[in-house]
């Protein structure tokens, strides 16, 4: 009798494929198709029952708040001598100083009002007069 070996599947040897070569066995593409979510509102007729949230020992308007001391708040106005306020808190400070209007006309009379005006421009028709 002849010694028989037990047939074993021939493996495919597994070599990488060069990016030229197609990968064989897999097909060239695949066309995935996911379904839309299904968003169900509660708020329509026929949507999943929302249980209603039990009532705890806070009520139906919420958790209680502890109601907190109120503070009297004192009104004062601030002083120009700066320093700490009267009550040891710093004094608010001064308005931030208006800033030039970057869209205004930059030969534009900065005081328009010949009366109080001490610009030394000669355009003007109040400084015309003096010096005429």
């Amino acid at each position: 009798m002849s010694e028989t070996t037990p047939e074993t599947a021939a493996e495919p040897v597994s070599e990488p494929a060069s990016a030229d070569e197609p990968v064989v066995g897999l097909p060239a593409q695949v066309e995935v198709t996911v379904p839309d979510p299904v968003v169900e509102d509660p708020d329509q007729p026929g949507g999943p029952e929302q249980p209603e949230e039990p009532e705890g020992p806070e009520g139906p308007e919420g958790p209680e708040e502890p109601e907190e001391p109120e503070q009297p708040v004192e009104i004062t106005e601030p002083s120009g001598s700066g320093g700490s306020g009267p009550d040891g808190s710093a004094p608010e400070p001064p308005p931030p100083a208006e800033e030039p209007d970057p869209d205004a006309d930059p030969d534009a009379d900065p005081n328009p009002n010949p009366d109080t005006d001490t610009d030394t421009d000669t355009s003007s028709p109040g400084k015309e007069a003096e010096t005429a």
